[in-house]
């Protein structure tokens, strides 16, 4: 599909516009998300994380959509509800680039926390389905506890990133011949990991 490109920008915009249009497909019916937006915004419209859960896993509905989400909400870490609720909250009015570093930060602590562990754990390991969460209740989750992911660093701090056995306890087995060539790599030394802008959050 070639067509009359010239350097003049507003000619290769309504040309790229015209080429667009000319291979669209027809309007998409709306998704689950757009559909149940009313009542999604009714549900979430409490003052509190224990009230707003409790309006979702509460909801009486034959759609299997919404049941699953709010079974998936019931059945899932406190603390990533708490997390995902103040990570909404606080960032409300920030800049995409404040967003994208706290993300970031979050992505990186729930990494080394407990609970991913222990999800993989019990859907892809032992397959019980019987997550035990730390902290296990929504009532157990503290203030500071969600505050730690998404305290935002400064732009040229770094972190090395926890490797001690508290960190690690899990039965995710590594690759010993991708471990041992990467001790190679590095001339036989251990090389702690770092990563820019977050050691002032993992402290």
């Amino acid at each position: 599909m070639r067509q009359p490109w010239t350097a003049d920008a507003e000619d290769a915009h309504r040309l790229l516009t015209d080429v667009l249009r000319s291979v669209a497909v027809a309007r998409l019916a709306p998704g689950p998300l757009r559909e149940h937006l009313d009542l999604i915004g009714e549900l979430c419209g409490y003052a509190t994380l224990p009230e707003i859960v409790a309006a979702i896993t509460g909801v009486k509905t034959q759609d299997a959509w919404l049941a699953k989400a709010a079974a998936t909400l019931a059945a899932g870490s406190p603390g990533s509800a708490a997390l995902s609720h103040a990570l909404q909250r606080r960032m409300l009015h920030a800049s995409l680039a404040e967003v994208y570093r706290v993300e970031l930060v979050a992505s990186l602590t729930c990494a080394v926390r407990a609970d991913l562990a222990e999800g993989v754990r019990a859907l892809l390991i032992d397959k019980d389905r019987r997550p035990r969460w730390q902290p296990a209740t929504l009532a157990e989750v503290t203030p500071s506890g969600s505050r730690v992911f998404s305290r935002v660093p400064g732009r040229r701090t770094s972190i090395r990133l926890p490797t001690s056995a508290h960190h690690s306890r899990s039965r995710l087995q590594h690759d010993e011949s991708f471990c041992h060539r990467g001790h190679r790599e590095h001339g036989g030394k251990t090389r702690k990991k770092e990563m820019p802008g977050l050691e002032s959050f993992m402290g």
